[in-house]
């Protein structure tokens, strides 16, 4: 399991929101759970940096472990969007006391895995399309998706606005 230096994590909070209350409390919690070690909360603290850390999830629904690449960060929402090695996304608040997390990559690995993890979730956002073009097709209508493409294209949308992929 790697451990993080908390010297080494860069001062990206200043990027939106700066002064917000609700920002600055969520900030404030994540940090506070890295330092008492919580493994999550080191990744989270890293913000878009942890690009590219490979990490194993508890799902408490399926009592088990799910490995994942961190492929997003929202800074407003604290979320991190994981790609699944099943192909399915997932946000989830890293930092919160529940979530049960391992970081099975070394941070200075990250970087390197970091083009691994957008080109998961770009085919990610192909699959998306695809799907969306085969339901609109099948039915003549548009009906939106399940909550895991929902999620998606929310990961995607962030992204495409940022400019990231």
């Amino acid at each position: 399991m790697a451990v993080i230096a908390l010297s080494n994590i860069p001062s990206f909070m200043h990027i939106i929101l700066q002064g917000s209350r609700r920002y600055d409390c969520l900030t404030q919690r994540m940090k506070a759970a890295a330092l008492s070690g919580h493994a999550g909360a080191q990744v989270a603290v890293c913000g878009m940096d942890a690009v590219g850390a490979r990490l194993a999830i508890w799902w408490d629904g399926n009592q088990t472990f799910f490995e994942g690449v961190v492929c997003w960060f929202d800074p407003v929402s604290t979320e991190h969007c994981l790609a699944y090695d099943d192909g399915e996304l997932g946000l989830h608040k890293l930092w919160q006391h529940d979530e049960r997390v391992r970081v099975l990559n070394e941070p200075k690995q990250w970087p390197q895995e970091a083009d691994d993890a957008r080109a998961r979730l770009r085919a990610g956002h192909a699959k998306l399309q695809e799907r969306k073009a085969q339901q609109k097709e099948a039915s003549g209508t548009h009906y939106p998706l399940q909550f895991k493409t929902g999620v998606l294209a929310m990961c995607f949308q962030l992204c495409h606005a940022n400019e990231v992929l």
